[in-house]
């Protein structure tokens, strides 16, 4: 994700649940374990671990209620069946907490692809609740970018619960810019949830640096959960603008999920200009999906027109649709100036892909003659596309203004001609 920037597009904020090892993404690590690993990175395995019987519980494989001599020889019981040796990730874990190095060699050696990244990511889970910086000596030297996502969540979502600092130090190392992205929103939400403070000062910094958004976003959403007043005492003392812009966005719209009064006031609580304009559409953006009607009550509660004009785009883009007759009976019911304006605009641009004649309609009603046309033009070849009479019909009208009947000449200079 791109640097924060005060110019960005609010963005929709909602509890995200950190998907710490879903969506597996395919992995090919090259060769065989021995060039894989380095020595005194990867653990050997045990030669007790042939000859140790383990109890596996009932309904795993097809050796259910038995005891087996080994993992291997009961994973590898479909070896010669159609579907071949299956996954099993239940299985390749208690692996794991018996013998590391021995479940890493199987699984590289009898998985592929996307069931590989699945198996190792597993591995890994494991192995770093007790090693973590092994495991990442280890991830660093079997070629990082291979290794793909997963594994290094895998990691990092272990080495969180223990050192989140420590990791946060690695994945500053790390040279491979997507990893390093990807797995920074895991630590995030991760950490912020035991030392929020440490984890968005941490977060705020990458951020500044031009990296990874959306990493401070989790780290502060989840640190909102945690100790929401906290989070307030911590926006008081942001001396970065666009960080501290980039909190307030966050702050309103995760209160504005669950108390809308307490976020307009906490709106209203701002004495930045800029930020509390941002952070008056971050609420909008959530209130126009929840309560409408009352978003629109707060835009005419708003002093600052330039305030009000960019909250009544905001909600009329989604009001428009959800409720296309609710949004036109209010915006028709708004004085005309300025906000009036903004918002026949936006209903122009919302439908014109959609119901491109009511498109037209609203176009109509544009007062300034530069962007009554462009809305115009949009909306008329929108509908052309559907039904080209119907936009030769409409275009021909004789009521039309006089910028618009030049029109009716770019529909076959398109090669847009009637049917008939």
């Amino acid at each position: 994700m791109g640097p924060l920037s005060s110019s960005s597009k609010p963005i929709p904020v909602r509890r995200r649940s950190i998907a710490l090892l879903g969506g597996f993404l395919a992995l090919s690590l090259a060769g065989n374990v021995a060039q894989l690993a380095f020595r005194g990175t990867l653990p050997k395995p045990s030669s007790a671990a042939a000859s140790r019987e383990v109890r596996l519980p009932a309904g795993i494989g097809k050796s259910n209620r038995e005891d087996v001599r080994d993992f291997e020889r009961h994973l590898t019981a479909g070896r010669d069946t159609p579907g071949g040796i299956r996954p099993n990730a239940k299985l390749l874990e208690r692996w794991a907490r018996v013998d590391v190095a021995a479940a890493l060699h199987f699984a590289q050696a009898n998985f592929e692809g996307v069931n590989r990244s699945e198996m190792l990511a597993v591995i890994v889970g494991v192995w770093a609740e007790t090693e973590p910086e092994q495991v990442a000596r280890w991830f660093e030297n079997t070629n990082p970018s291979q290794n793909g996502d997963e594994v290094a969540h895998a990691l990092i979502s272990a080495w969180g619960m223990t050192d989140p600092a420590r990791a946060a130090k690695w994945i500053d190392d790390l040279s491979d810019s997507s990893i390093r992205a990807s797995v920074s929103e895991v630590l995030a939400g991760i950490w912020a949830e035991q030392n929020g403070s440490a984890a968005v000062a941490w977060a705020a910094r990458v951020a500044s640096n031009g990296d990874m958004g959306a990493t401070f976003h989790i780290a502060l959403e989840a640190w909102i959960a945690v100790n929401p007043q906290a989070v307030r005492q911590y926006l008081t003392t942001l001396a970065d603008p666009v960080i501290a812009l980039e909190a307030h966005r966050v702050f309103g719209a995760e209160l504005a999920a669950t108390n809308p009064a307490e976020a307009w006031d906490f709106v209203h609580q701002i004495a930045d200009e800029t930020t509390r304009r941002e952070t008056a559409v971050s609420v909008m953006d959530i209130l126009a999906d929840q309560t409408p009607s009352l978003a629109a009550h707060m835009i005419q509660e708003e002093p600052n027109e330039t305030t009000r004009t960019e909250m009544t785009r905001t909600l009329l883009s989604k009001w428009a649709a959800s409720d296309l007759e609710a949004a036109s009976r209010w915006l028709m019911s708004m004085p005309a100036g300025a906000i009036h304006e903004a918002g026949i605009e936006t209903m122009t641009e919302q439908l014109a892909d959609s119901d491109p004649a009511r498109s037209l309609d609203w176009a109509l009603k544009i007062r300034f003659p530069r962007k009554r046309l462009a809305a115009v033009e949009t909306a008329l070849f929108s509908l052309a596309e559907r039904d080209v009479d119907a936009a030769m019909s409409w275009i021909s009208r004789p009521d039309l203004p006089e910028e618009l009947r030049g029109l009716a000449d770019k529909l076959p200079a398109a090669g847009i001609t009637p049917a008939h």
